[in-house]
């Protein structure tokens, strides 16, 4: 019976001893998947740089970009970074941001060209640099990156053009106050207003281009409409040029006897708007553009494949449906601080 007690002792102390040498292999294990998965989760957040035209936190459509761009890489659980020069005119400034870019080898760039030609190489640079490479809002001249989301400016010209034709009497003159001559937003917002106009296109007498300042857009409002008194119908292409033009009207106490059709929303926009200086809006929707060019660049980074081009939208908004709920989230989106 000893004999017996103590066999059964040392075959107890054995189990235990396997069992707590599993234990350990079985917390060995367990730790060692948790770093692994840790390493692998670090290896694949991805970088995602966003390069504006200009950075200016006082300007809703830039800052609706960079928040939908925040709000897609944070599902990503991504890193963003956002970039730009002082001005939109500064096109060499931003193919310098480019290069700097390319040199630190983020993993998609999403990018709103300057130029339509002088940013094409640089694109070439990126993308031959295995950057993922997705066009927001404006193209450039050739077809080349790996997806594209914006508006169809186009057809948001026409869109402007043909309300604005409600405005029209027999004897009405146009005038066009648009932004930067050699973007593709303005040459095509400029081509769906004369397209849209038909032929009333022929209405138009003088354009002038603001440079995105609504400064400068005030400014040269004033001056066109000393030269051509006969102008009653204005188009502004962006939202500097709008408000510029809207405040010309103001000041020179036009509003009622000259029509403006803008684009872009704004918060002085918005009450130029309520006071019928400004009689309609073509309102973007710039944080879904964003928002959609993030998850094209990660299905890019995926497949390697380019994406199909997506037309993010636009909407007219005048004072008959500004206060429906839907358009209310579109023309006050909500912002959080810009990332650093």
């Amino acid at each position: 019976m000893k004999r017996n007690y103590k066999m059964a002792s040392k075959r107890n102390h054995n189990h235990l001893v396997f069992i707590m040498w599993s234990l350990f292999l079985l917390v060995s294990a367990l730790a060692f998947y948790v770093f692994i998965q840790g390493n692998t989760e670090q290896s694949n957040t991805y970088r995602f740089v966003l390069i504006l035209k200009k950075v200016d936190e006082n300007n809703d459509f830039w800052r609706s970009l960079i928040e939908g761009a925040r709000i897609g890489v944070e599902e990503l659980n991504g890193q963003l970074e956002v970039r730009g020069p002082d001005s939109e005119e500064d096109i060499a400034g931003q193919n310098a941001i480019i290069a700097q870019t390319i040199a630190q080898a983020p993993d998609v760039i999403l990018l709103v060209p300057s130029s339509v030609t002088e940013t094409t190489p640089y694109i070439q640079k990126a993308i031959d640099a295995g950057i993922v490479v997705i066009l927001v809002d404006s193209v450039v001249a050739e077809e080349i990156g790996h997806g594209l989301v914006a508006t169809d400016n186009v057809q948001a010209g026409i869109s402007l053009a043909e309300f604005g034709m409600g405005f029209m009497n027999p004897d009405t003159q146009i005038g066009i106050v648009a932004h930067v001559k050699d973007t593709s937003t303005t040459i095509d917002r400029v081509a769906g207003i004369r397209y849209g106009l038909q032929d009333e296109a022929e209405r138009i007498v003088d354009m002038v281009f603001s440079d995105s300042s609504p400064e400068l857009a005030y400014t040269l409002t004033k001056q066109m409409l000393s030269r051509h008194p006969e102008i009653t119908l204005l188009f502004a292409t962006n939202e500097p040029s709008a408000v510029g033009a809207a405040r010309a009207l103001r000041d020179l106490e036009l509003y009622g006897q000259v029509s403006l059709i803008g684009f872009d929303n704004s918060i002085e926009q918005i009450q130029f708007l309520e006071k019928d200086i400004i009689q309609g809006i073509v309102i973007q929707k710039p944080v879904n553009m964003a928002y959609l060019a993030v998850k094209q660049g990660y299905q890019a980074l995926q497949s390697g494949n380019i994406q199909v081009p997506i037309d993010s939208g636009s909407l007219l908004i005048d004072q008959s449906n500004m206060y429906f709920g839907a358009n209310q989230r579109l023309l006050f989106p909500f912002f959080e601080p810009l990332p650093d």
